[in-house]
């Protein structure tokens, strides 16, 4: 895909003004910034914000948004070779690691803020992060690893449940622990739960 200059400017222009916000939101708390601020260290208008952002909630949505790219681009080529339980758990690790890296205040504000904009979207069920991890599950069913007692939406919407709940936890006690050690820890009993 070809893209004008103007379009290519915008693009640049807004992923100027979110990777400063999101780098204020990890110093100072997302309660902590406000629009004014990230437009000032951006070097932009606040009109210039809202042309790209409807609110400070739609930075959390772009942050899901490069997740799922994130998943596409880097994850799933690194799937390939793995048994299902290999690459469900490293579906499960990657987005631990996301979390991580992202911020606990970040990721407290992802389930504080629940605006609809922002459930509807962390619940779609048409994003690429959830179409990648039914897809690991049914193939995992059809090749008899795991239960078929449930489809494979229902257990990657458990999975996903699993995943926001040991993100919440995290973020409820203000990371006070290692995600990523502490997902591993909880993986292998949590997979033993899908497997037939």
């Amino acid at each position: 895909m070809k893209y004008t200059s103007r379009e290519l400017k915008s693009k640049k222009n807004k992923n100027k003004i979110f990777v400063t916000a999101i780098d204020l939101i990890r110093k100072k708390g997302y309660d902590n910034v406000s629009i004014n601020e990230i437009c000032s260290l951006a070097g932009f208008t606040k009109g210039a914000f809202y042309h790209h952002f409807n609110s400070k909630d739609d930075l959390l949505i772009q942050l899901l948004k490069d997740v799922d790219d994130y998943y596409i681009v880097e994850v799933l080529p690194r799937l390939e070779g793995k048994t299902s339980k290999e690459q469900l758990i490293f579906f499960i690790q990657e987005f631990a690691y996301c979390g991580y890296g992202v911020g606990v205040d970040v990721v407290k504000n992802l389930f504080k803020s629940q605006t609809n904009a922002l459930n509807d979207f962390m619940n779609d069920l048409d994003r690429p992060f959830f179409k990648i991890l039914v897809d690991i599950i049914k193939t995992g069913q059809e090749k008899n690893v795991f239960t078929d007692n449930l489809s494979s939406e229902e257990l990657a919407k458990y999975c996903r449940t699993f995943i926001w709940g040991v993100f919440h936890n995290w973020a409820m006690e203000y990371g006070a622990y290692d995600i990523e050690k502490k997902v591993e820890m909880y993986l292998n009993i949590f997979v033993k739960s899908l497997e037939i």
